[in-house]
């Protein structure tokens, strides 16, 4: 039987669970892009003290470090994120280990043995600098749930790309816009912050529940559990949204949010793309009449019960921003507040926290 090959004498070997190491890689993995520019963005860095393996990931603008027990000691290492995770997500459960030796990283478990490239450590970037505020508590998914669907990626004004902090009068309040519809969440009590702009990406990788949130001028840290999210946020603050919200729409029209759903669904299935997927809204009587007209599908009408008794007022709107916005809404209930036919729609629901606006379109 051939003889076991010995260590070399400068490799180090950590042991750590399988189920620990993939939840790790896979978290940490959500801002690690495929294709990067620069090699070592592909990698993931590995550090250990008091019996814990760190884990960190970034993309430059993102930056996320998890925690998981370890056994073992080593001095920080890089690894290819995507292969390292595919390769520990094959093994059968139990314990792997990583063994570091001169530029390779052996990866085992059972009969199954890998060698993988590493880069140079120190030349792994960090997002950590600056001060940041005093920690503290706050559900970001709830407030970004229903206002982030608002956000424009593909307009060259930055500051649609994200959405809205701020504290505003002792609560959080998050806020969107597009420039067509607007979507604002007010949350729980939190202390007085200056408002920041949250990218997408950001949002995307924020877990439900309760987080810890610090914040500076150009930056956030978000922590929950054994997981850090460090973030860049947009530099361009949205400007004054107060001015995009009606003040004085005196007709509302009040329906049944699922039924409306439903008719607006029905009817946009021949609105059209070359007439900005209209739908005209005609109120009055009890009742709104949906109306779609497509030049080469033909034309569709549809009617919502509703509590409006004034006089008739029509205005039309885009099919897909008006489910966005039902949808958002939830609840039973849902009224659109409106002034006149040209004029922006204030659109409420159940939940008193929730406020929703609604540029029209010309029919």
């Amino acid at each position: 039987m051939a003889k076991a090959k010995a260590a070399s004498p400068d490799a180090t070997t950590l042991h750590v669970d399988k189920a620990d190491i993939v939840r790790a890689l896979t978290a940490v993995g959500r801002v690690i892009e495929n294709r990067n520019t620069y090699p070592i963005l592909a990698n993931v860095h590995l550090s250990t003290k008091d019996g814990q393996l760190t884990v960190r990931g970034t993309d430059l603008d993102i930056e996320i470090t998890t925690s998981i027990p370890c056994d073992g000691d080593a001095e920080p290492f890089t690894a290819p994120a995507k292969t390292l995770l595919d390769i520990v997500r094959k093994f059968a459960d139990g314990q792997v280990a990583l063994e570091r030796e001169g530029e390779t990283l052996h990866v085992k478990s059972g009969r199954s043995r890998f060698k993988l490239p590493t880069l140079q450590v120190d030349s792994f970037p960090t997002l950590k600098g600056g001060k940041l505020s005093e920690p503290f508590a706050i559900n970001l998914a709830a407030l970004f749930k229903d206002t982030s669907f608002a956000t424009n990626q593909s307009d060259n004004r930055t500051f649609m790309h994200g959405v809205q902090l701020e504290s505003f009068q002792g609560k959080a309040r998050a806020t969107a816009s597009d420039g067509h519809r607007l979507a604002r969440i007010t949350g729980e009590a939190v202390p007085d912050f200056e408002a920041v702009n949250f990218p997408l990406k950001t949002i995307g990788v924020i877990p439900d529940g309760d987080v810890t949130l610090a914040v500076s001028r150009d930056k956030v840290q978000i922590e929950f559990g054994s997981t850090t999210i460090l973030s860049k946020l947009i530099d361009t603050p949205y400007p004054e949204l107060e001015r995009l919200i009606p003040k004085n729409n005196e007709r509302a029209v009040q329906f049944d949010r699922p039924s409306m759903s439903a008719a607006v669904d029905r009817v946009s299935t021949i609105a059209s793309e070359r007439g900005g997927k209209s739908v005209k809204f005609t109120a009055g009587g009890g009742r709104v009449e949906l109306a779609v007209t497509n030049p080469d599908h033909g034309e569709a009408t549809d009617e919502v019960v509703t509590t409006y008794e004034g006089g008739d007022v029509s205005i039309g709107f885009n099919c897909s921003y008006v489910s966005d916005i039902l949808r958002a809404a939830g609840g039973a209930g849902v009224t659109f507040h409106l002034a006149d036919g040209l004029s922006p729609a204030l659109v409420t629901c159940d939940d008193p926290n929730k406020t929703f606006v609604l540029m029209p379109q010309r029919i």
